[in-house]
């Protein structure tokens, strides 16, 4: 409940306080006791009211005085085609990124023997893209998105949400150039896979965890470009370069709490067998408050 909440409760009671009050001097004998014994209810219940209301007050300035943590959200905002392969028609990348809460934990009952409370990294994975018509040279920005291939990252829930030091989170993210494979069904098995690769790595450090997230996550990548594509029609997906870590810093966590946005930029670089480079792109993540 609100202070404001409180403060109209309170109000109440002691309106009905004056009214009985104003009342009371025309009751006689039994009904007079009655009355009595009402307003006697209704000062005790002013009382608890107005400790609650002062309970509040003290809450909001001790807040005010205290700031928390501002919630953080992550977005992907542009992508910039470096080199284009020599395939007929322009490019259509799209990111995969991974959101993975290291604070996410059991809340009840057991999951794959798990106990209550254990600490269980949670996993989330969104697509954004493709983009159509992408040619060397060019940026392109999430707002030609339509808004299902747009979303942010973080937080899982689609609400903005505290990260409060850098190893509470790992951010994955890989560059895909879409050709007959299925994007939505990529991003769909990334976090199947991630989600199965976590329950063997409970105690892992957190470098490890990284390493080892981004290797299942390049592997779901490069199994799930594959599937349901024709023998005779493999035009898959090509992923492009390895997955990379979106890292944030504690100075990075500190000019968000100032209320200023962070970018984080990173080349994903596609060679062929003798090192020429074939297709590199550059993406910008945005965190703000």
């Amino acid at each position: 409940m609100s202070c404001t909440a409180l403060e109209q409760k309170l109000s109440g009671l002691r309106q009905d306080r004056a009214e009985l009050n104003s009342a009371i001097g025309n009751l006689q004998g039994a009904g007079l006791q009655a009355a009595r014994e009402q307003l006697a209810n209704l000062d005790a219940d002013i009382a608890a009211a107005q400790a609650a209301v002062n309970d509040c007050h003290a809450k909001e300035q001790e807040a005010a005085a205290n700031p928390g943590p501002e919630p953080i959200t992550g977005a992907v905002t542009s992508i910039r085609c470096q080199d284009a392969g020599k395939e007929v028609g322009d490019d259509e990348p799209y990111v995969i990124v991974a959101s993975i809460d290291l604070l996410g934990f059991i809340s009840a009952g057991t999951v794959a023997g798990v106990p209550i409370g254990t600490a269980v990294p949670q996993v989330h994975v969104v697509k954004v893209g493709p983009w159509a018509g992408v040619a060397a040279g060019e940026t392109h920005y999430v707002s030609e998105l339509p808004a299902a291939s747009r979303r942010d990252f973080w937080d899982l829930d689609a609400d903005p949400r505290v990260i409060a030091q850098p190893q509470d989170v790992i951010f994955l993210a890989a560059v895909v150039e879409n050709d007959g494979s299925s994007p939505d069904a990529i991003r769909g098995a990334v976090e199947t896979n991630l989600n199965g690769t976590k329950w063997n790595n409970l105690n892992r450090d957190y470098d490890t965890l990284v390493d080892t997230m981004s290797s299942s996550m390049a592997a779901a990548i490069d199994t799930a470009r594959i599937a349901g594509l024709s023998p005779a029609h493999l035009n898959a997906d090509d992923r492009i370069g390895p997955v990379r870590h979106v890292r944030l810093t504690d100075a990075d966590l500190d000019t968000l709490q100032d209320l200023d946005p962070v970018e984080k930029s990173l080349t994903f670089t596609q060679k062929t067998a003798n090192g020429t480079i074939r297709n590199r792109y550059t993406v910008t993540f945005t965190f703000t408050t």
